[in-house]
């Protein structure tokens, strides 16, 4: 979910991101700019004291900070950049947070393709023909897999500025979502169960 090179690994900073409204949040800062509680609140269908307590807890993690001007809920808020965490990442704790942090994300990316397919239909025809989706299996080595989700990360690279604020955005494009994995589907030859033996072949 990171929108720089940030690098979240304390467990108290994933779990209190893991929660699908300041997920929302962050994202709508980081695509919109500064917001008020009351303002995130129109975008996302939430009530301002929702989004006033959520944006202040992301505030109090160091995902978030005030933007200046206003007070309350009429007080702006922006990405904050660069911010820094350190934890072990082979810490049990920070494992958990990591896992309910992964499980709240895919279930917002589902959701996302999810409505998208429900109301393609509604966007432009240049729009219905761009947007794509695939599944490509083939046999890889470990190397090799992770030479191509380096290689799509570069492809990524020339556009990610306009995320973040570094770059000016085109008139006429919108928020994209690229949602990839590359994961193996079955364990190595040696870590799988024996097949068993056919009845042809027993003696």
């Amino acid at each position: 979910m990171a929108f720089d090179d940030r690098s979240v690994t304390d467990p108290r900073g994933l779990r209190a991101l893991a929660h699908p409204t300041r997920l929302a949040l962050l994202e709508l800062l980081a695509y919109e700019g500064p917001l008020t509680a009351t303002e995130a609140g129109e975008h996302l269908g939430e009530s301002p004291a929702s989004c006033s307590f959520h944006l202040r807890q992301l505030a109090k993690h160091g995902y978030i900070e005030e933007a200046g001007g206003g007070s309350g809920r009429q007080r702006p808020w922006r990405v904050v950049r660069g911010a820094d965490y350190t934890a072990s990442e082979s810490d049990p704790e920070t494992a958990l947070a990591g896992a309910a942090l992964t499980q709240v994300v895919e279930a917002t990316r589902q959701q996302r393709l999810a409505t998208w397919q429900a109301t393609a239909r509604n966007y432009p025809p240049e729009w219905q023909e761009a947007a794509f989706a695939s599944y490509r299996p083939t046999f890889l080595t470990a190397a090799e897999l992770k030479a191509m989700g380096e290689a799509i990360d570069k492809l990524f690279e020339p556009f990610r500025g306009r995320m973040i604020g570094d770059d000016p955005r085109p008139k006429d494009g919108l928020p994209v979502a690229l949602i990839m994995h590359g994961f193996p589907v079955a364990p190595p030859a040696q870590q799988r169960p024996p097949r068993p033996q056919s009845k042809k072949g027993r003696k």
